[in-house]
């Protein structure tokens, strides 16, 4: 299906730290054409407001496709590695937020030229099972406010 689906990319907050920020895109909801269109990073207007991306330029899309009930395998060349550090963190946590905010993926499992890899999550720690938005928390602009949102007396 057509529709506005949403990217993933990333600004500096206040104190210099990266977040995710979700911008709109025109797009096919599915997780082939969500990662083209995260892969072209971001437009030039985004650009000039501050967003990038931590993905690198020549990483290229080799293959998606369902593994499990809510599971998507994403297939990525090994350019990715690139990225390091916290830039490495960031760009995985891109795509995992990215492909989850489609409807009916919930994990995304990353391989590289076919191979299953270890991938660092929000917190430094290595895993090689699949992501999920929750493995960085840190990482994502919230709506919600500080908890506790309401301060209530009791008497």
């Amino acid at each position: 299906t057509t529709g506005i689906g949403r990217v993933y990319l990333q600004r500096s907050d206040a104190s210099g730290t990266a977040v995710l920020v979700a911008v709109q895109r025109d797009l096919s909801l599915d997780p082939t054409a969500a990662m083209r269109v995260l892969l072209d990073g971001p437009t030039d207007d985004e650009q000039d407001s501050g967003l990038r991306t931590a993905i690198p330029r020549d990483t290229r899309l080799l293959s998606t496709g369902f593994v499990a009930s809510g599971t998507v395998e994403v297939n990525i060349t090994s350019s990715i590695f690139s990225a390091t550090g916290g830039d490495l963190v960031g760009a995985v946590a891109q795509i995992v937020f990215t492909l989850v905010d489609i409807e009916g993926i919930e994990r995304v499992a990353l391989v590289v030229d076919g191979e299953t890899t270890e991938w660092p999550r929000g917190d430094g720690t290595l895993t090689s099972r699949p992501l999920t938005e929750f493995d960085f928390p840190s990482l994502a602009l919230s709506s919600q406010p500080d908890y506790p949102a309401i301060v209530e007396v009791v008497r």
